[in-house]
């Protein structure tokens, strides 16, 4: 397996995450964010119930889980001090191609008929 198939793995894997997808795709828009503005945007952006316990708790597993994966294969940089999010610059030119097939995917099977109808 190639260098270059081996970190294609790995940003498939990761996006392949429904909040990190989200949340790659709220920062390519936005670029910097902090951990709250963040998990309020995806609470809208995945969740009909928009409640504070909401929130709390994206913000939990953002910085538990998420995050920790997003900066680990070097997508993003953050601040513990601040809870400053900032997509990397190299990033963008990588992930938008995936987001971009996810996106049509997932538009795809909300379009699709169901079945019996």
């Amino acid at each position: 397996m190639t260098m270059h198939s081996t970190r294609t793995n790995t940003l498939i894997d990761t996006v392949n995450d429904e909040y990190r997808r989200h949340s790659l795709a709220i920062l390519a828009r936005n670029r910097m964010l902090t951990v709250n503005e963040l998990a309020t945007r995806l609470v809208r952006a995945l969740t009909d119930e928009r409640t504070p316990e909401n929130v709390r708790q994206t913000q939990i597993e953002l910085k538990h889980v998420h995050l920790p994966k997003l900066r680990e294969v070097g997508l993003i940089s953050y601040s513990h001090e601040t809870w400053q999010i900032r997509l990397l610059e190299d990033a963008i030119d990588e992930i938008s191609p995936l987001l971009d097939i996810f996106q049509s995917v997932e538009s795809d099977e909300t379009t699709k008929p169901v079945a019996g109808t």
